[in-house]
């Protein structure tokens, strides 16, 4: 009679609790031992999964014919990508649950993967991006990241269940139930989702006309605060992902305490043109925890509410990046598509965002990035933006 072989599986049923995220993992027998399992969901949006440069699906993924080894998966969403090295052991199964994100400080998610050990060295190891988070096992604090927990005199009788949960201020709290089988170590890699405000927006008074404006105060970790426009993309995205709380809408516009204008996409405006609307949510981002607006973001809001509406660099010709069918478009180097040793991609631009355009050819466009560097973008998919004709009144 053959050895049996024990692996993991993923119960498909994932919950949203208290702010953090709840997967659920299950072990039992039944894999054979010629390959691994791989388990991949994304909770908000889809994404295409790559394993060694290879397209096999799409989220939610999961494929019981992995060739053990190692492995190189990768997720591609239409905000950002994630990719990730697992060492994928015969007869088990690699779990990874993302929440891809804008970027790797405002995206999170869990990777859990069982090793074979010796009985007696059954263990729970956890990590954690940012390290120094708070751990829970069943609701009693045991330790921070990195933690490793001996559980080899709890299993000798079978499988142990228990609730691990993840936490670290100004971050969103993950939350993860285990069963763990005798034999086995089980690994948690979690990497936290930095929240993009330490407290709910608040209405701000003033002479605003019909519209309104909000202070947001900035994540609690201001050193993972990079500029701007990132901030506006996680903001954007939480909105999307976890909802409005009580605020009435999303954003139009945001300003900074230096009065820069910045739409949803994060992209910086300036210029001249006219608003389509009589009013606008406009959010505030007062990373410096200024009472009120400053000058320079007072002189924003009056643009705004005047109708002096930015479309780039005044005078400037605009384009606009079009659907991809992945959410972003490559930016290279020279106008060509080079790869391997010589590949010449040097980042990434979202859909909708728009650039200056500094100059082009049949098929390709070269463009000015936010940090004002340079690069080509395929013609294919951006499009020219036609700014409103200017008037005046008498």
């Amino acid at each position: 009679m053959g050895k049996k072989t024990l692996i993991i599986t993923i119960v498909a049923a994932v919950l949203v609790l208290g702010g953090g995220v709840f997967a659920y993992i299950k072990f039992f027998g039944g894999l054979g031992p010629k390959h691994g399992a791989l388990s991949v969901t994304t909770q908000y949006g889809q994404a295409s999964v790559f394993v060694d440069d290879a397209l096999v699906g799409t989220t939610p993924y999961y494929s019981e014919t992995i060739k053990p080894g190692k492995r190189t998966v990768e997720l591609r969403g239409d905000r950002s990508e994630y990719t990730v090295s697992l060492d994928l052991e015969r007869g088990t199964q690699a779990v990874l649950k993302r929440d891809l994100g804008v970027d790797s400080v405002f995206s999170s998610g869990q990777n859990i993967w069982l090793e074979r050990v010796k009985k007696g060295n059954e263990t729970l190891a956890v990590l954690s991006d940012p390290e120094g988070a708070l751990v829970r096992i069943d609701g009693v604090e045991v330790g921070v990241t990195p933690l490793t927990r001996d559980y080899s005199d709890k299993v000798t009788e079978g499988e142990i269940e228990f609730d691990l949960e993840i936490d670290l201020p100004g971050y969103e709290t993950q939350r993860v139930g285990i069963k763990l089988p005798p034999g086995y170590r089980v690994n948690v890699t979690a990497d936290l989702f930095l929240v993009p405000m330490s407290a709910e927006p608040q209405p701000l008074s003033g002479e605003f006309g019909e519209s309104a404006v909000y202070d947001i105060p900035p994540p609690k970790d201001l050193s993972r605060l990079a500029g701007a426009e990132g901030w506006v993309r996680s903001l954007d995205y939480w909105f999307d992902s976890r909802g409005l709380g009580d605020l009435p809408q999303k954003f139009d516009y945001y300003i900074d305490n230096d009065g820069a204008i910045y739409d949803p996409t994060g992209a910086k405006l300036t210029g001249e043109g006219e608003f389509a609307e009589a009013s606008y949510q406009v959010g505030y981002l007062n990373r410096g925890g200024e009472e009120g607006l400053t000058e320079a973001a007072t002189t924003a809001v009056g643009t705004i509410i005047a109708g002096a509406k930015v479309t780039g660099t005044a005078g400037a010709a605009m384009v606009e990046i079009l659907p991809t069918g992945l959410g972003y478009l490559n930016v290279r180097s020279s106008p060509e598509v080079l790869s391997g040793d010589q590949d010449n991609k040097i980042t990434t631009v979202n859909v909708g965002e728009q650039f200056e355009k500094v100059e082009e050819n049949s098929d390709w466009v070269k463009i000015k990035l936010s940090d004002g560097s340079l690069g080509w973008v395929s013609s294919q998919y951006v499009k020219d933006v036609v700014e409103a004709a200017e008037t005046t009144t008498d």
